[in-house]
């Protein structure tokens, strides 16, 4: 713009701008990991469920 004053201003908002959205994208994939670590120890009960099932019945324990 030729201001210097308002062109320092713009160029530190914008690198907070910056930082701040970096800083969501790491909260937004370390949440997404957290839910997809959630959804496999779920998948895995469920499945550890399913063998057992599977094995009672197969024995007769049903």
């Amino acid at each position: 713009t030729g201001n210097a004053a308002f062109d320092a201003w713009r160029a530190a908002e914008l690198e907070r701008l910056a930082a701040e959205r970096r800083s969501v994208d790491e909260a937004t994939a370390a949440f997404e990991a957290h839910l997809a670590a959630e959804r496999g120890a779920f998948d895995d009960v469920r499945q550890r469920e399913a063998f057992e099932r599977f094995m009672r019945e197969r024995r007769g324990n049903a």
